[in-house]
This record gives C-alpha cells, structure tokens and sequence, in this order.
C-alpha cells in the first residue's frame, strides 16, 4: 500500500458509490427494454390499423390520419 490510514468511512462511502452506479446502470437498462418493448407495441399496432384501414385513410384523409390512429392507441392502452 501506500502508507496511508484507510478510514472506515471513506471505505463505505466507495463502496456505496459503487453500489449505487451498479444499481443505477440497472435500471437505465430495465428502462431502455421497457422502452422499446412499449415502442415496438406502439409501431406494430400502428402498422397493423394503417394496413387494415387503408381505404378509409385514403377515402376520408380528415378523419383517418396516421396521427389520429396513433393518438387513439395511446389514448387506449395509457388511459384506459
């Protein structure tokens, strides 16, 4: 070593820190799954109304808009 007195305060201190970036890469993983899990949803069901009604999009653009199916999907799964 370096010669230097190790406080057991300072031992704890590193060790939490560790710990806490350990838990912290954790969740920002755990986050990032949930993200594109939800995203993934969100285009599928988007892409599977957008094929389905394409005749209405194409036959009443006013009221069959992309951003309108998208603002109802998420309307329907967060707001139930």
């Amino acid at each position: 070593m370096d010669g230097r007195i190790i406080n057991s305060k300072e031992v704890m201190a590193n060790s939490q820190e560790g710990m806490m970036t350990t838990s912290k890469k954790k969740m920002i993983k755990i986050f990032r799954v949930l993200l594109a899990r939800d995203s993934l949803y969100l285009v599928i069901a988007t892409f599977w109304i957008c094929v389905t009604e394409r005749n209405s999009i194409r036959d009443d653009p006013l009221n069959f808009s992309i951003f309108n199916i998208l603002f109802e999907i998420i309307r329907y799964v967060f707001f139930k």
